[in-house]
């Protein structure tokens, strides 16, 4: 809930076709904000412990209320009415969604690079509220931290799985996905072209286990998808996925697709600022 509260915050500039598709990327873009914040108190002398960790939610709220205060309110588009076969693609997308669910929730964490890294960092980071114990391994932290920082998050707040989170990460692109078709075809295409996403057996999988690959894949699809409509906020989801991997240079097509919309809309300010 903090994670879409923060995201909610940051997106008054934008046009939406559902509700979902707003609460979607408020989480996408929340849980980024909400760990790079937590991480940055972390670097001004602070710890991992709730007490930073619901700082942090503060902060980042406040920042996004403030910067977002002199632009006018959400618009959602108007849509037509829900036909059979829309109905129909909708409750199949549905399910698959919560299946990955269930299935992100029940199962344990297996897989061998969150089991060696990402929850083992997870783990830490909630018992030693800090990164020492790191410090000497150049392999722990050569990663970025979003992914561990989810979890720590969780294992100080009582959970025992935050498998599930990639589970509403799954959920969150699929409602992105729906919501831009929405304002770029028919209805009953944008649930053709959700559900080919939803039953792709990689998203799927990723869906249920603890990789980054899920994460970064919504920041950079996000990014690429909004950076016609918001300059700065693609600017914003561009760069957080380098916070989940920074390996891949995938950020530079968007980068040059910022560049692209900022010139076309003579926006030549905002496109340097979302560059930065």
């Amino acid at each position: 809930i903090a994670i879409i509260i923060i995201g909610y915050t940051y997106l008054r500039t934008l046009t939406f076709s559902i509700l979902w598709e707003k609460i979607a990327l408020s989480f996408v873009l929340g849980s980024g904000l909400l760990t790079l914040s937590w991480f940055l108190l972390y670097l001004l002398g602070g710890s991992f412990t709730l007490t930073s960790f619901f700082l942090a939610i503060i902060m980042v709220s406040m920042i996004g209320l403030v910067s977002s205060m002199p632009f006018a309110p959400t618009k959602y588009s108007s849509l037509p009415p829900l036909k059979k076969l829309d109905k129909w693609l909708l409750g199949i997308i549905i399910f698959f969604t919560l299946l990955a669910t269930v299935v992100a929730w029940y199962n344990p964490i297996v897989s061998w690079d969150t089991l060696t890294l990402y929850d083992f960092r997870g783990i830490s980071i909630a018992d030693n509220g800090s990164l020492k114990s790191f410090e000497t391994s150049t392999y722990y932290l050569s990663y970025p931290l979003m992914t561990s920082l989810v979890h720590a998050a969780f294992y100080l707040l009582g959970g025992s799985n935050p498998q599930i989170f990639y589970a509403l990460v799954y959920a969150s692109i699929l409602a992105i996905v729906y919501g831009r078709m929405l304002r770029w075809t028919k209805r009953s295409h944008a649930g053709v072209a959700t559900l080919l996403v939803a039953i792709n057996p990689l998203m799927f999988e990723h869906a249920t286990i603890s990789y980054t690959n899920l994460p970064y894949a919504s920041l950079l699809l996000a990014g690429f998808f909004y950076s016609s409509s918001s300059l700065v906020i693609s600017g914003i989801l561009i760069g957080l996925s380098t916070w989940v991997r920074s390996s891949e240079p995938f950020w530079i097509v968007g980068a040059l697709m910022i560049m692209i919309a900022g010139i076309r809309q003579k926006k030549y300010l905002q496109t340097i600022a979302s560059l930065g």
